[in-house]
């Protein structure tokens, strides 16, 4: 039998793939057919989620005509989302990935096809669509996790840090331009987003359908040991991320510098809508930051090849703090657009490399697991900055807010310099020889 399973159309690029890795180095990731096909499908997965995301919340205000109503079903979508997260990861490591990311693309599709029908007829009432919308976090934080954990039978470890950073920079360019193109879509009518969420998600099906693995792959990807439970691979995926020392460490990291960065966006967001400032001029701030990630992945891009691990995460913890001590005495509009810009910058390198290391050492099995074991411990404080920065500026103003989220980005800082083993973290061309 034949070991690698070859898609005829593409028979001239995966040759061309197959004489790089002879060589001993990696093909450009745009000559792997394999990761165009998963590329294309996540991109069109978010560009979807980009579509609905935008008008859910306006949708729900104009069927319940209460603002309460809007805001609550957005929050209980994500609590929802991030409690099938928690068990997801171990549902995706005992079954084919490739298979469960279809499945999630048919039933997004099937679910916001649904509202867009229901809408497109006027018979849509709040209840109906905040069913619909809970369901689809829930078969999203359930099954969306194959997605990035599929990743890594399809591509060479040394190449994980370059799409870690593509990545980074292609949900830079769908924030920056989703957001307008669905309002655009939505002021001509309601429906709009809807429907062009539904074709995006068929053409991420129909993409992922397109994934060819090698046959060993599939196998790692698709069957577990025989006579383990659900709940038994589920503690083996905490169990290993937990053992280890280093990941511990960066997850801390990793959690202290969520809380600190989305806590300084909350607190300049809602810090210019107390003092009256233009909607424009608003919408112009996460504009700056999307404007600064995109340019950061680029760079990342350039750097991802031969920049040390450990030095470029200790490089964007410093910067991020920097970024954020004008502000502690200062909060003019023109120094928050600024900063808000500039602190975009480390956050596609920080990512490409702490996380691409984390994922590219971990076991194609575990892929999932570790991934929902990561997301719960670094998402689950952030998920208070909004609070904290809102009573943070209602008691002491908007610089002593930006004071106290400086905190926890000093105390990853530090976690940086005091862990040789961060520091140490090598290039990615050396992580087949670094351990966990």
């Amino acid at each position: 039998m034949d070991p690698m399973i070859v898609d005829k159309r593409n028979t001239n690029s995966s040759c061309k793939a197959e004489e790089h890795r002879t060589k001993g180095i990696s093909a450009p990731l745009w000559r792997q057919p394999r990761y165009m096909s998963w590329f294309t499908a996540d991109t069109a997965s978010a560009a979807g989620t980009a579509m609905q995301g935008f008008a859910i919340s306006l949708v729900a205000f104009k069927l319940s005509g209460s603002v309460v109503s809007a805001g609550w079903l957005t929050t209980l979508m994500r609590v929802v989302q991030q409690f099938a997260n928690l068990f997801g990861g171990t549902f995706v490591d005992r079954h084919g990935r490739k298979q469960l990311i279809i499945i999630n693309c048919a039933a997004e599709a099937a679910l916001w096809g649904t509202v867009f029908i229901l809408l497109f007829r006027g018979n849509l009432t709040f209840w109906v669509f905040a069913m619909l919308a809970v369901c689809s976090s829930l078969c999203n934080g359930f099954l969306g996790g194959a997605t990035d954990a599929v990743l890594r039978s399809i591509i060479d470890i040394r190449d994980y840090p370059k799409a870690r950073s593509v990545s980074e920079g292609r949900d830079a360019t769908i924030n920056l331009v989703g957001s307008p193109l669905g309002g655009a879509l939505y002021g001509f009518t309601p429906w709009l987003p809807f429907l062009m969420a539904v074709i995006l998600y068929a053409l991420a099906g129909v993409s992922a359908h397109r994934i060819n693995f090698k046959i060993h792959d599939q196998q790692i990807a698709g069957k577990r040991p025989a006579r383990t439970s659900f709940f038994d691979d589920f503690k083996t995926g905490w169990r290993y991320v937990f053992s280890s020392g280093l990941i511990v460490v960066l997850l801390i990291m990793t959690a202290l510098l969520n809380l600190g960065i989305n806590g300084v966006q909350y607190a300049i967001q809602l810090y210019l809508v107390s003092i009256h400032t233009n909607a424009f001029f608003i919408g112009l701030i996460d504009s700056s930051t999307c404007i600064g990630v995109l340019v950061g992945a680029f760079m990342a891009g350039k750097l991802s090849d031969g920049a040390p691990v450990g030095i470029s995460i200790l490089a964007s913890s410093v910067i991020t703090l920097a970024v954020c001590i004008p502000m502690m005495f200062n909060g003019s509009y023109v120094l928050v657009l600024v900063c808000s810009a500039l602190i975009g910058l480390p956050f596609p390198l920080y990512n490409a490399m702490c996380l691409g290391f984390i994922f590219a050492k971990t076991p194609n099995r575990l892929q999932g697991r570790v991934k929902s074991a990561m997301s719960v411990s670094v998402q689950t404080l952030s998920i208070f900055s909004s609070a904290i920065a809102g009573m943070l500026l209602g008691h002491f103003g908007f610089t002593a807010a930006i004071m106290a989220f400086g905190v926890p980005l000093t105390a990853a800082t530090i976690v940086a310099f005091a862990s040789q083993r961060i520091r140490k973290i090598p290039a990615a061309d050396e992580w087949e020889r670094t351990g966990l």
